[in-house]
């Protein structure tokens, strides 16, 4: 499970796309998930969109819409939203105070 989502973490997926291809029922694969990482599905794979996030930030001119887009925000005021309750500082700022 845990490749799964690393491997779809910046594309849209669902739970149930990884309960199946795990060949386990959607309950039994998040409770399994949960209980081995200590965090849910989708704070897992919020986790790795906003590190590459943070790494598009620091090494391309992309523009924040385009990194939330890449990164599988969908849209750029959820991964504002996320970012700034994450790291406590808009992505606007955040990448200013790394140049």
């Amino acid at each position: 499970m845990l490749r799964y989502i690393e491997e779809h973490a910046t594309t849209p997926f669902k739970v149930e796309d990884v309960a199946r291809h795990a060949g386990l029922s959607i309950s039994r694969s998040v409770h399994l998930f949960k209980s081995s990482v200590g965090k849910t599905m989708i704070e897992y794979a919020l986790e790795i969109r906003l590190s590459a996030a943070m790494e598009r930030m620091k090494y391309t001119a992309l523009t924040l819409e385009q990194i939330a887009e890449d990164c599988g925000f969908g849209s750029y005021p959820y991964f504002h939203r996320v970012f700034h309750k994450r790291y406590g500082v808009a992505p606007g700022v955040y990448r200013r105070m790394e140049y």
